[in-house]
């Protein structure tokens, strides 16, 4: 049986293989049965996250043992402490190695990764897994989708190569290299599967357009690429490396792209890149303005407001500079953005117009500003009847069901549209997908704060922070997974290797989740089902002397 070992430069690994079914059947690494699990169903050829100086790493392999039908496996490996250095492009083909070696000592005979033979054949020869040196094509590619990392975006490429799609991996592996302990995903899978960079063989349905096309080298967002390999370029600034979070990454550069461009076409589309793909930058309220009189949309004056630039006063002048028929063109556009107006409480009083304006208006039109009422006369009586009739039709209409009572529960029997489910609390939320919720028997789905039992049992060397939440009722699913976030206290050192676990059974064993640290001091996770979640900390390895 594999168990943990030091290998090169240090780093202690412990490795898992794992069935299907999520079952751990050789190895010493516990607690990634979903994580398992989620790679076998997405048939996943490469999984690689780096966070912190941790690194996991899992594939696939095709396998058979004498006397039994092929089969699949799941390899996971984890190491820590990782020393990000000039090397660690090159770490995927040793964990390759790793996982080859402990399937074979194990009794297992190899037949393929992800039914590709020449990948197999790579890492038994211990090759490299990386383009070659001055190959512009491979070099442009990886910087640009570098920077769409960088800028906190997801990136998509489709590719039936395997072995191009791992150097591509590796290449853009190397080009992070300064900031990879800020949390990154990889995945070359046949299905959707979540990660910073997915490679996949067809364009997931989901998404409208996928950013690289690998057995091309075409890269299809063409027009973004000069602005998105710019903040790949940034990242030669040795301060970067001081930041704790990709949020303030990504602003840092952002800004720093914002004040230095000074060509009005070239800010006109970075700023349209910033506003549709959520690009957090602290944009000027000129700008943040005439982006609504010109597109027609309130993202990036959104983002404005929640910038450090932000200022009541400064909206109030600008609105006041602009003519009669742009300030009404600004408001409408606001007004009719979703979540208004509580999205602009903080200008509501700016957003409504003057107290004369609608006077000016009936002045205009030679109206009196008084509305003329007759007082004292009665309706028709065909109106009163009109009025009636609708009446009894819209009762009948609810009797009927054809419309749902004012008392329905949202989430009672499915979702039609994404549902956001917060604990009383405030301090977590579960987003459900539209459509994905089931098995909870006409019962609206909660999650709610919860004390665990004094004596209940934690995976051997975790520490709970005190953070347990239950999502109820137990049996409900979600299909897509849920996105369960939760808010940690200020006093909690984001820094900490956390993570998000579900209780397998009560008193029994805990399962990790694959967990991110997000904006805002919050850990996210995607979630299956309804049960018990707590957040706890994880011993880190550290290598003996």
């Amino acid at each position: 049986m594999p168990e943990e070992k030091k290998v090169n430069n240090g780093r202690n690994v412990s490795l898992g293989i794992y069935n299907t079914d999520g079952d751990l059947v050789s190895g010493m690494l516990h607690g990634y049965r979903e994580i398992a699990r989620r790679l076998a169903e997405s048939n996943v050829t490469l999984y690689v996250q780096f966070r912190g100086d941790e690194a996991i790493f899992g594939t696939a392999v095709n396998v058979q043992r004498t006397g039994r039908r092929p089969d699949t496996v799941i390899v996971l490996i984890r190491a820590a402490p990782l020393r990000y250095g000039a090397d660690t492009g090159r770490i995927i083909v040793s964990f390759y190695r790793e996982a080859v070696d402990a399937l074979e000592h194990a009794e297992y005979s190899i037949l393929n990764i992800g039914n590709d033979e020449e990948l197999l054949q790579t890492v038994r020869a211990q090759r490299p897994l990386i383009p070659a040196a001055g190959s512009t094509a491979a070099e442009r590619i990886s910087t640009f989708v570098a920077g769409k990392l960088i800028a906190t975006q997801k990136a998509y490429c489709t590719s039936r190569d395997l072995q191009a799609s791992v150097m591509l991996v590796s290449s853009v592996i190397e080009v992070l290299i300064p900031v990879l302990r800020l949390g990154y995903t990889f995945a070359c899978s046949k299905k959707t599967f979540e990660a910073n960079l997915s490679i996949l063989p067809d364009k997931p349905p989901n998404i409208p357009a996928v950013d690289i096309e690998l057995d091309t080298r075409r890269i299809v967002q063409a027009g973004d690429s000069e602005l998105y390999r710019e903040f790949a370029s940034a990242l030669s600034d040795p301060t970067l490396t001081n930041l704790h979070s990709k949020h303030d990454l990504s602003r840092t550069i952002a800004n720093a792209i914002y004040k230095r461009t000074r060509d009005k076409d070239l800010k006109k589309r970075y700023l349209q890149l910033v506003a549709s793909g959520e690009v957090p930058v602290d944009v000027e309220v000129t700008d943040a303005i005439e982006s609504v009189l010109q597109q027609r949309q309130a993202k990036l004056f959104e983002q404005y407001m929640k910038s450090r630039n932000f200022s009541r006063s400064a909206v109030k002048k600008s609105l006041e500079r602009l003519n009669s028929s742009e300030q009404q063109i600004f408001r409408d556009v606001l007004n009719r953005t979703p979540g208004a107006p509580e999205k602009w409480r903080a200008i509501s009083d700016i957003l409504t117009p003057p107290p004369d304006r609608r006077q000016d208006i009936a002045n205009h039109a030679g109206w009196s500003g008084e509305i003329p009422v007759r007082r004292g006369t009665r309706w028709p009586a065909v109106i009163v009847a009109a009025l009636l009739l609708a009446a009894l039709i819209l009762s009948a209409v609810v009797l009927l069901g054809i419309l749902p009572s004012p008392g329905t529960v949202p989430g009672t029997n499915g979702n039609d549209e994404p549902l956001l489910i917060a604990s009383g609390d405030g301090m977590a939320d579960v987003v459900a997908p539209a459509g994905g919720i089931s098995g909870n028997d006409g019962v609206a789905p909660s999650i709610e704060a919860v004390v665990p039992p004094q004596d209940f049992i934690v995976n051997e060397g975790w520490k709970p922070v005190g953070l347990f939440y239950r999502i109820t009722p137990d049996t409900v699913l979600f299909n897509p997974p849920a996105r369960l976030s939760i808010l940690l206290p200020p006093e909690l050192n984001a820094t900490e290797m956390l993570v998000i676990a579900r209780n397998v059974r009560i008193g029994g064993e805990w399962e990790r989740m694959e967990t991110d640290l997000t904006v805002n001091n919050t850990v996210e996770a995607s979630v299956g089902q309804g049960g018990l979640y707590g957040v706890f900390t994880i011993p880190m390895m550290t290598s003996s002397p």
